[in-house]
């Protein structure tokens, strides 16, 4: 699905890049590349505020995990 999803956007199809991106969430809602990809999405869309909260979230994702002493 994400693969989709990036399809979509380089075709300019954002709202299908939006609902393929969310499809592939619902199967892996960890996936920090998916959840980037959304957040530009929306960002294409003007859609600023939910782009911040959802790319803000799939990058804090990829941060590396600090093992608590």
């Amino acid at each position: 699905h994400h693969n989709l999803g990036i399809a979509y956007q380089d075709q300019n199809k954002l709202e299908a890049a939006v609902e393929t991106f969310g499809r592939a969430l619902k199967l892996r809602p960890d996936h920090a590349e998916t959840l980037i990809s959304l957040g530009n999405a929306l960002q294409a869309q003007g859609k600023q505020d939910e782009a911040n909260d959802t790319g803000g979230i799939g990058i804090r994702e990829t941060q590396p995990r600090h093992a608590q002493s």
